[in-house]
Parts: structure tokens; sequence; C-alpha cells
């Protein structure tokens, strides 16, 4: 595999969109990939805050069926609804989702629900709006929340994600 740094002005694509007290514009990156990889079949989006502790090979060798994510589903007390999923570890369908032409509808989605005043964790909140019943679960042992390790201690962890704010971070 190889690793790219492409930068990505997104205060310049997504500057109308809102932005959290602890996260920057960034967090919308994660929806240019297709677009900035065309030419790549499936990509894995990760946010920063997370600790690689397993071969993510496995990962990328998930079968998506017709899915165009896989995505880890939400935990935790405050996200009860079993479609809702995290957006921080993503598998993307990157040929299926530019074939949609979804760049567009994501940006379309993300303005309506800034308008209508529903966007609480932004990406997150865009994500599960557009995929919602439509997106590949992934095992737990992509993005395990150390918080909930003893909760789900039988997965062994191929990613720790130190998700949220405060100083709960690897760094």
């Amino acid at each position: 595999f190889s690793v790219r740094f492409i930068p990505v002005d997104c205060d310049k694509e997504f500057g109308d969109l809102p932005r959290l007290k602890h996260i920057s514009r960034d967090m919308y990156s994660r929806f240019l990939i297709p677009d900035i990889l065309p030419d790549c079949e499936k990509a894995i989006y990760s946010d920063v805050d997370v600790a690689f502790v397993d071969d993510i090979k496995k990962l990328y060798n998930e079968d998506l069926g017709d899915k165009i994510i896989g995505a880890v589903p939400a935990y935790g007390k405050d996200l009860t609804d079993e479609d809702c999923f995290c957006s921080g570890l993503l598998l993307i369908n990157c040929k299926k989702w530019n074939e949609q032409r979804l760049g567009t509808k994501v940006r379309q989605t993300a303005e309506e629900l800034f308008l209508q005043h529903r966007l609480r964790l932004p990406d997150m909140d865009i994500l599960n709006m557009m995929f919602y019943h439509h997106y590949a679960p992934l095992d737990r042992v992509y993005c395990l929340i150390p918080k909930y390790v003893t909760k789900y201690q039988d997965n062994c962890a191929v990613i720790l994600h130190y998700s949220g704010g405060g100083l709960n971070k690897p760094w």
C-alpha cells in the first residue's frame, strides 16, 4: 500500500457548513475521497484520533456487497438507533460512489440539514441521513472505542478510536 498526503482546503470547499468547537471543517474531507481518488476501487477513511493495533488489510478486504460504504454501528447510551453508524472509520467503494455522483448529493444533503438546524455531529449526521439502512455494518473491531473495551472484550481490536473531545486521545 502507499500513503499519500493530499492537501484540501476544507474552508474553501465547505465554508458554508458549520464547524464544531473542537473539530474544524476538515471533518468534511472524507466526502472528497472518491473524487480525489477516482481510480481507486475502495478507500479507507479514518479519523486522526485512532491507533491501528492490527493489520488493516482485513478491513480493506471486507465485502461491502452492493453497499457504497461500510461503517461500524454506533454505540453508547445516546446513540440507540441500530441503523446509525460512526463516521470516524469508513470503508468507501469509490467506484460506486462516483458512479452515483454522491459528491453532489452529499453537499445537497449537508445544505438541507444545515438549513433545518439538524447538524449536531455534522459529518456523522450527513452520512447517516444519506446511508440510513444502506450501509454495510462492519465489526466493532475496526473502530473500537476504548471506554467500551470491557463491554466488547471478546473482540480483539484492529483500530482503537479515541473519539470525542477532551483529553482522551492517544497523543
